[in-house]
């Protein structure tokens, strides 16, 4: 006899044993089982079968239930009517039991406990009304796979739809911020910048946990409707605000992933700082204001983009000429003209050419 028959034997020859049932009381009729009372009061009572006999009913039932004679087949039944499952649920149950090694005094308790907690389950799993044809679908697959008492394919069948409510879940998410957003956008247009950087946040707080990169937009654009309140309106501590996103997104965005929009941030901080900096009436701001500027300018070269770098390397020079003023000595002037000189160097062959085709053009229109 296996292991398992042994330990459920060990539960006939128990007599009585506390058990615990979701359903209501069922009383069997001679030969059966009666499950009742309370999760802590009930009882599996067996009665009518010899006790030599009910090691081959239990060897039998978990290994072919073909193999049971008539009065076994009984006495199952009568155990399957009495818990509210089918045979191959009830076969399952005694196989879950056995793996899990069940203490004998634990085994009817623990019996009462899996019909119920295998009914509840049995109940939730069927498709609702408003389940869309794919939920359905596996809800239907799951329903069948536990009445035939796979349980490891119902457990299967519930992870794929799962992940297939979590996309739904994240979908859903995803527009809600974008609405959010939407709205941000349209106050920015109605310039109430205030309200706008709101906006953005909720969208923010809306973006699933694993889409930072969402996320990181929507901050960057929370932050620079602050800045723009601040800087328009004399608003000092919506630059503050600002700033304290600014170095949040930068936390947030891997210099040597993307070293460039890294760049664009750092300037965004540098102007923050260079703006607020000019209220102050110290230089603990404007100097915050180069470093970053400094650290924009070492990813965006003037080899990788010219443009954004000769638009950095003049807020750099804004910035050390407020600087100078409020600093005695002319060393942080001497840097702002070197950092324009830079500039200039750069930009003068961008605009020969564009002047060059503002000619070409001009004499076109001009012989028409």
């Amino acid at each position: 006899m296996s292991r398992l028959g042994i330990t459920l034997c060990s539960l006939v020859l128990a007599g009585l044993v506390a058990g615990e049932c979701r359903a209501q009381e069922v009383r069997a009729g001679a030969g059966g089982v009666a499950v009742g009372g309370s999760i802590s009061d009930s009882q599996i009572n067996i009665t009518g079968i010899p006790v030599e006999k009910l090691p081959s009913i239990i060897e039998a039932a978990t290994k072919d239930w073909r193999l049971l004679n008539e009065q076994q087949k009984q006495t199952i039944n009568n155990l399957q009517n009495s818990l509210g499952v089918n045979e191959d649920a009830l076969k399952s149950f005694f196989q879950t039991i056995g793996e899990n090694e069940v203490p004998t005094e634990q085994l009817g308790k623990k019996l009462l406990e899996i019909a119920g907690h295998y009914k509840e389950v049995l109940a939730q799993v069927k498709p609702g009304p408003d389940d869309g044809p794919k939920t359905a679908e596996i809800k239907r697959a799951a329903e069948q796979a536990l009445k035939a008492g796979q349980f490891a394919r119902a457990d299967e069948l519930l992870d794929q739809l799962q992940k297939l409510q979590d996309a739904a879940l994240e979908m859903g998410q995803l527009e809600r911020a974008s609405t959010s957003a939407q709205r941000g956008r349209l106050a920015m247009t109605l310039l109430q910048y205030r309200q706008a950087a709101i906006y953005f946040a909720e969208a923010g707080a809306h973006v699933p946990s694993g889409r930072s990169d969402i996320r990181l937009g929507y901050l960057d654009q929370e932050a620079g409707a602050l800045y723009r309140e601040g800087d328009e309106r004399g608003d000092n501590r919506a630059l503050a605000a600002a700033i304290e996103r600014y170095s949040i997104a930068l936390t947030m965005l891997p210099r040597e992933r993307a070293p460039l929009a890294w760049a664009t941030v750092q300037n965004s901080l540098g102007n923050a700082l260079a703006t607020l900096g000019a209220r102050d009436k110290g230089t603990a701001r404007l100097q915050e204001a180069v470093a970053a500027y400094r650290a924009a300018l070492s990813e965006c070269t003037r080899e990788r983009a010219p443009l954004q770098w000769a638009s950095t390397q003049l807020n750099l020079a804004a910035a050390l000429v407020r600087l100078g003023e409020r600093e005695v000595g002319t060393a942080r002037l001497q840097e702002a003209v070197a950092a324009y000189r830079s500039m200039l160097e750069a930009v003068a062959p961008i605009m020969r050419r564009s002047k060059k085709t503002c000619t070409i053009g001009s004499r076109g229109l001009s012989g028409q």
